[in-house]
């Protein structure tokens, strides 16, 4: 598996200790750190450049990951850490922000996490899963597009638990979308279920075009809420 590859990632977090081991696990595998101990710091950070991803916590003094997420509204990957039940999954996603890695992780959690949110979604989307013929293919009514993933609406009888992974073929706003994915939240609706659901994969046919589409989404929720 190739290394972070000199990628810059900017780690913000206000405890000084986690920061370090971070660092250098990060560095050991190939990335350019830079730290912060705030958003306010983050963010001046990032007025004097772009970096490949943030990696933040949620809660700190001053100014949270959530401040930091608004703020970079999209245009950088941020996933966050976190000790505590913070926010929802899918207010997570709903703010733009890729996921959650909940406290305490594994390095190599992180490490997996960087690469696959700084692997560019041309090459994330093309990985076809090895399971897909048995994937269920439930009958859902496609509510919204994000810059990751789509929310829609599952049928009662659709029995998917949230984790599981579904394919997927309809046509929304002009968007053919054909492929697989994870579902990240559920929630109870009045048909159903409302679902929020991570694009893995994406057919020939259907990813240039859907890779234009929701590329265009600049500011828009990774999946909306």
């Amino acid at each position: 598996m190739s290394s972070l590859n000199r990628q810059r990632i900017l780690v913000v977090d206000d405890e000084p200790d986690l920061l370090d081991v971070l660092e250098l696990e990060l560095v050991y595998r190939g990335a350019v750190v830079l730290r912060a101990g705030s958003a306010q710091e983050a963010l001046a950070i990032l007025a004097a450049g772009p970096v490949a991803l943030i990696l933040s916590d949620v809660r700190m003094a001053r100014g949270g990951g959530a401040d930091l997420a608004r703020a970079v509204a999209g245009r950088t990957p941020v996933l966050f850490m976190s000790g505590y039940a913070d926010m929802s999954p899918r207010a997570v996603h709903a703010l733009g922000v890729e996921g959650v890695l909940g406290k305490p992780f594994q390095l190599r959690e992180i490490t997996e996490r960087c690469r696959r949110a700084l692997r560019p979604r041309a090459e994330r989307w093309a990985d076809a899963p090895a399971t897909l013929s048995m994937m269920p293919a439930p009958a859902l009514q496609p509510l919204a597009l994000g810059r990751g993933g789509f929310k829609a609406l599952l049928p009662f009888d659709a029995g998917v638990p949230t984790g599981a992974a579904l394919a997927f073929s309809f046509t929304f706003a002009g968007v053919a979308l054909a492929g697989a994915g994870t579902v990240r939240w559920l929630e109870p609706a009045a048909a159903g279920a409302t679902a929020g659901i991570e694009i893995d994969w994406l057919d020939d046919a259907t990813r240039c075009a859907a890779l234009a589409a929701l590329g265009a989404l600049a500011g828009a929720a990774y999946i909306p809420g």
